[in-house]
């Protein structure tokens, strides 16, 4: 009697868990195979070209998400903040938490590059990719 629409919440969660959960195991297994085994550096000018370009795209992606949320909470007179917790739209949520979180690795898989570039080490490459892998984990 109550139809199928609160099956769309499930079939979300079991993906989120799938994405962040699978992409979290590989990141922190990478980056512990490099802390013991290392890497080679090589040139990384294609790897920073990479990352700014997905820079831009999960930044405009979250720009979108954004300004849905601020459009939908202002027509409701609510908070930003309480709006994004309490909207049933999962679409939305996924969208402005995926995308901050993509931000956030970014900013993490930059430090580890220019931090290896800097010191010659790939240490810090792995040491971003734990942290990125722990970042999914949390999200």
């Amino acid at each position: 009697p109550l139809g199928y629409g609160p099956e769309r919440y499930i079939w979300a969660m079991l993906a989120s868990i799938a994405t962040f959960v699978g992409g979290a195991v590989f990141s922190v297994y990478d980056g512990v195979h490099t802390l013991i085994a290392g890497e080679e550096l090589g040139d990384p000018l294609i790897s920073y070209i990479v990352l700014g370009v997905a820079f831009a795209l999960e930044g405009y992606s979250l720009r979108t998400g954004v300004k849905q949320v601020r459009r939908e909470a202002a027509r409701l007179r609510v908070p930003d903040t309480y709006y994004l917790r309490h909207t049933p739209d999962t679409a939305v949520k996924a969208v402005v938490m995926e995308d901050s979180a993509a931000l956030a690795g970014l900013l993490l898989a930059a430090g580890g590059l220019l931090g290896g570039q800097l010191t010659g080490s790939g240490v810090w490459d792995g040491i971003a990719s734990c942290l990125i892998g722990l970042l999914l984990v949390y999200v």
